[in-house]
């Protein structure tokens, strides 16, 4: 997840609480009178989108920690070339991962602020962690960089808002272009191109009558995310023919934090990144993401992609 996926994983931060109306003492009818069937309650006054997206992806309670945990596959697709005879084929993942962004949300004058960190790990088709990748391009194996972005930090954003029955869905969707770090003339081995593309579509679900409570008790919530974006710099994909990665992900806030992430996962982030068990305090920039991360990891020969 690249910084327009954090910067996602940012902007998706907020929902409001639960829903209790009260109802009125009905009036007894006057003798002379019909008693009338009681009035139905009143409707209930519009759920404010910030502040359900607030609720929702994060908390009113800036010392309150929020753990949202995701885990999905990720496929490659190659785009066919247009004149080519065609074909048929039924993909099937190329890495499984998951991971968690641990965010706390503060007050400014600009709105709510989420500071945040955010990891996540590859793994193979039998749910392993794994440090060495192949695939069919590559003529040996190579080193894998786990996602470890650290800031991860933004101001709440607008956010579409829309009921479904019982439920609503707040819905974002990023898709970009920028200049790579990576451009082709200085990382050939490593870039897919002078422009980063990505596009990122997250949808958020909670329960109305959580969003019309006091915020005094965490929300519950879930996630869903797809992301179409460019291999990964450590794959070392030929540019040739273009090709993206599908992320197909679904996830859920962690009201019990930190403990219930599974178990190899705390282990690996206590042993490699044991700063990421807790969200920043204070609020640092510019924001890190997985592509200026592989180009200082390169830059500073940090980086070997040999696997041992």
């Amino acid at each position: 997840m690249d910084g327009p996926r954090t910067r996602l994983l940012a902007l998706v931060a907020s929902l409001a609480t639960s829903q209790c109306a009260a109802a009125k003492p009905s009036v007894a009818a006057k003798p002379s009178v019909a008693a009338k069937p009681s009035a139905e309650a009143a409707p209930s006054s519009p759920i404010d989108p910030q502040h359900a997206f607030l609720l929702t992806r994060g908390s009113l309670d800036p010392e309150r920690e929020v753990f949202f945990y995701f885990e999905g596959e990720i496929l490659l697709a190659a785009r066919a070339a247009p004149k080519a005879p065609a074909g048929k084929s039924f993909r099937r993942p190329l890495l499984h991962f998951d991971g968690f962004n641990v965010a706390r949300f503060v007050q400014t004058d600009n709105g709510a602020r989420m500071l945040s960190r955010e990891l996540s790990v590859y793994r193979d088709a039998t749910g392993r962690i794994i440090d060495c990748f192949h695939a069919d391009w590559l003529p040996k194996p190579v080193r894998v960089v786990h996602v470890a972005n650290d800031p991860v930090n933004f101001t709440l954003g607008k956010v579409d808002y829309t009921e479904l029955g019982d439920r609503a869905a707040l819905s974002v969707s990023v898709s970009v272009d920028y200049p790579s770090p990576l451009p082709m003339k200085d990382y050939p081995q490593y870039s897919t191109g002078n422009t980063y593309q990505s596009t990122e579509l997250f949808n958020f679900y909670v329960a109305t009558a959580d969003l019309r409570a006091d915020g005094k008790r965490p929300v519950p919530a879930l996630l869903s995310w797809t992301r179409v974006g460019q291999p990964l710099p450590w794959m070392s994909h030929p540019i040739d023919p273009p090709s993206a990665l599908i992320y197909h992900a679904r996830g859920r806030k962690l009201l019990g934090g930190w403990s219930e992430l599974p178990k190899d996962l705390r282990d690996f982030v206590s042993k490699r990144q044991p700063r990421f068990r807790h969200a920043p305090r204070q609020d640092k920039s510019p924001n890190e993401t997985s592509w200026r991360r592989f180009k200082r990891l390169v830059d500073e020969q940090k980086y070997d992609p040999r696997c041992r």
